[in-house]
């Protein structure tokens, strides 16, 4: 089994290095295009984005799970790899097939047919994704690797195809290549991992959990762009500019986060009903990453907000700076939902407890957008986004509470506010010095990092200590 530690260093690196690429890109990008462009684009992606869970139908994360359970036994797991295989391909051609003959359909979407056909490559690689069956064995170098050198040349495409505020269908099309380039290498490399098998082939016992799922992420994915979607039927897309990129700045950060945590859901799935004291001892570790990583990231967005969109995206997009405000608390309610409310609810086979909380965040959603939007534009969607975000986390963390009665971590939390305290008061300090937004961000940044890993030294955190061991170690 490999090092759990090993894990969360490459992760760690390539956590760090995907969201410097993809900030990169939104801030050339947002120069290039403006919000109108930035808009049109994020709409058709939005509605694509339906589609695309359709096709994936709760596979992804399922698929994780099941590898990582007959991961010991290599029939099993070509068994699997197989009957999961087939029904995506059944999943995705259906999806495929309803993208051109009702997408098409949408007014929004015959105004933008080249944008509308680009996007249905989306659609198309969901044929070759098998993430999932990385994932499950837990081969995140070769993900690492493979994904940092696929954000490298995306980046290098888009500073070099994308120069004109006119070129919003190339830069649609250098997103969509991404994720193919991705496919095409998981599949050059998949025969080493599993094999396909003709024999013995069984489908019925993953339908009602991958059905489960499925609406789990057709919900998820309603949810995730339901604010876009009616921001741009609400409002204008000069608004839909403002909160996507807004929301592609805190996306990238909870993303981070979470890509750091996602190394413990394999882990989770194995020891659940194999090892429970192993099971507790790994979610605790797990809770504590999360405030030790989401609490200081979340309220250093918030301090520096409008130097953050000064620097990214320039001053066209200055009225973003109050929604990235309103959404960085998404930062900590999110990780923290992924944690508990996903992670550990699909690890234990407990994946339907999903659908209620689903249903009841995008009604309160669909409800807030409609109040808000007219009134406050980008900014009630964000407030709609942080409100139902939230009443995710609580039910979903309620439903694990109980049939888990996990402990919080509190002496944890208490140092995670305590050196974030510290941290926010040093870069509020700095924000108020008569420097450019560069400076700014740079200075108020890394004073703050220092500050808060020096707090936490200094109040033995566990987390802190372990790497510090681990570094005397590695020196020696």
């Amino acid at each position: 089994m490999k090092s759990l530690a090993r894990n969360s260093a490459v992760n760690l690196a390539y956590t760090i290095v995907d969201v410097v690429l993809v900030v990169v890109r939104a801030a050339y990008t947002g120069r290039i295009l403006m919000a109108d462009g930035v808009g049109q684009v994020s709409y058709v992606q939005s509605i694509a984005g339906y589609f695309i869970a359709l096709a994936q139908l709760g596979l992804p994360a399922y698929g994780v799970r099941e590898i990582a359970r007959a991961r010991e036994k290599g029939s099993e797991t070509d068994k699997v790899f197989t009957e999961l295989f087939l029904m995506n391909f059944f999943t995705t051609t259906c999806a495929l097939l309803a993208y051109f003959l009702l997408a098409g359909r949408t007014a929004g979407m015959r105004e933008q047919i080249p944008l509308f056909l680009v996007f249905g490559l989306n659609v198309f690689w969901n044929y070759f994704n098998v993430e999932w069956v990385y994932q499950g064995k837990e081969e995140y170098v070769f993900i690492a690797v493979r994904g940092m050198a696929v954000k490298i040349l995306s980046v290098a495409a888009m500073l070099f195809f994308v120069r004109t505020r006119g070129e919003y269908v190339k830069y649609a099309l250098i997103c969509c290549l991404e994720p193919g380039v991705n496919c095409l290498l998981n599949m050059l490399r998949l025969h080493r991992l599993v094999r396909p098998v003709r024999k013995g082939l069984g489908f019925r016992k993953h339908r009602k959990p991958m059905m489960i799922l499925a609406a789990g992420a057709l919900f998820t994915s309603l949810y995730s762009y339901v604010d876009v979607t009616m921001l741009g039927t609400l409002s204008t897309k000069t608004a839909t500019g403002y909160y996507s990129y807004a929301n592609a700045a805190i996306y990238a950060l909870t993303t981070a986060c979470i890509a750091l945590l996602s190394i413990f859901f394999p882990r989770l799935s194995y020891y659940y009903g194999k090892d429970d004291k192993r099971f507790h001892a790994l979610l605790q570790l797990g809770i504590k990453t999360q405030m030790f990583i989401s609490i200081p990231a979340a309220v250093g967005v918030f301090i520096l907000a409008p130097q953050m969109i000064m620097v990214l995206f320039g001053e066209a997009f200055l009225p973003a700076a109050t929604t990235v405000r309103i959404l960085s608390l998404l930062i900590v309610v999110q990780s923290f939902s992924h944690l508990v409310g996903y992670q550990v609810l699909l690890a234990t086979g407990n994946e339907k407890e999903q659908i209620p909380a689903f249903l009841i965040a995008i009604s309160v959603n669909v409800l807030l957008n409609a109040f808000l939007i007219p009134a406050w534009a980008n900014n009630g969607a964000a407030v709609a986004s942080l409100i139902s975000e939230t009443v995710v986390c609580g039910y979903k963390v309620h439903k694990v509470y109980r049939r888990l009665s996990f402990k919080l971590p509190w002496k944890a939390l208490g140092q995670a506010l305590a050196s974030t305290a510290v941290m926010a008061a040093v870069a509020a300090l700095i924000v108020q010095m008569e420097l450019g937004p560069l400076l700014q961000c740079v200075l108020a940044a890394g004073a703050g990092i220092t500050v808060y890993g020096a707090v936490n030294l200094l109040m033995k955190n566990d987390l802190t200590m372990d790497a510090l061991d681990r570094i005397r170690a590695w020196m020696k």
